[in-house]
């Protein structure tokens, strides 16, 4: 477990924690994983997953229709993280609602689960340090695991797992990332931290060398980027994924 926070502490590159995220649950017997992290939810739902950072150790056909269909937004996990945290299994009764008739979107995900084998595991929803911040990550079991086994798993390791998915979050979430949206250029980020500073475009210009139109156009292009309106939002949404103040290594 030290070993484990040491390495994730020390990691620069999500990428590479995850991986190595990937093999340590593996491990448990955890080999398919879902991870959502939004700083921009909207109206106590998931918000615009474009905006989310998202990794996957899951069969790709799989994720084209879950993620790509957005039916994850319908599915049981994410409706419970929605007002719990903590970690719950799949056989959890705020799980299923039986005294009403599944949706048609509910089908299926119900559907699509069972083809994949995706019928047991684990489900931990991060607190929201914000109203508008939400993490949570959804741990398959192989296929063919029951939940019983799992749920046999978690019972000798539960709080070493939850633990290690706790370090994991906290860890990501202070990396930038910029969602499945184009990451800021250098010049873009440069830009947005002299507005930030509070410089005029003027200003900008003189301290970058370039011209105020060069500058306008790279707030635009920041704007787009960013998929926002208003520089100042562009700021408020860049700062939030740490792609602004990054410190050089």
């Amino acid at each position: 477990m030290l070993d484990y926070v040491e390495k994730a502490l020390a990691t620069q590159d999500i990428a590479v924690l995850w991986d190595a995220h990937v093999a340590h649950m593996a491990a448990f017997g955890f080999t398919r994983l879902i991870y959502g992290f939004n700083r921009f939810t909207v109206d106590g739902g998931p918000g615009d997953h474009h905006d989310a950072l998202i990794l996957t150790a899951h069969d790709p056909e799989y994720l084209q229709e879950f993620i790509g269909q957005e039916l994850y937004r319908h599915a049981p996990m994410l409706r419970w993280a929605l007002s719990n945290s903590g970690a719950a299994p799949w056989s959890h009764r705020g799980f299923l609602d039986t005294a009403r008739t599944p949706s048609e979107t509910e089908t299926r995900i119900m559907a699509l689960n069972c083809r994949f084998g995706v019928t047991a595991g684990y489900t931990i929803a991060f607190p929201r340090e914000k109203s508008r911040f939400m993490g949570i990550i959804s741990l398959c079991g192989s296929v063919g695991s029951s939940q019983t086994e799992l749920d046999e798993v978690w019972a000798r390791h539960g709080r070493t797992i939850e633990a290690m998915n706790w370090v994991m979050h906290q860890r990501v979430s202070a990396l930038p990332h910029a969602g499945s949206r184009r990451p800021l250029t250098d010049r873009q980020r440069q830009v947005l931290e002299l507005i930030a500073e509070g410089r005029t475009i003027a200003g900008v210009a003189q301290v970058l060398g370039l011209s105020p139109a060069t500058v306008e156009k790279h707030l635009r292009l920041a704007r787009a980027a960013l998929d926002v309106e208003t520089t100042a939002a562009a700021i408020h949404k860049a700062n939030w994924q740490n792609q602004m103040f990054i410190a050089k290594s």
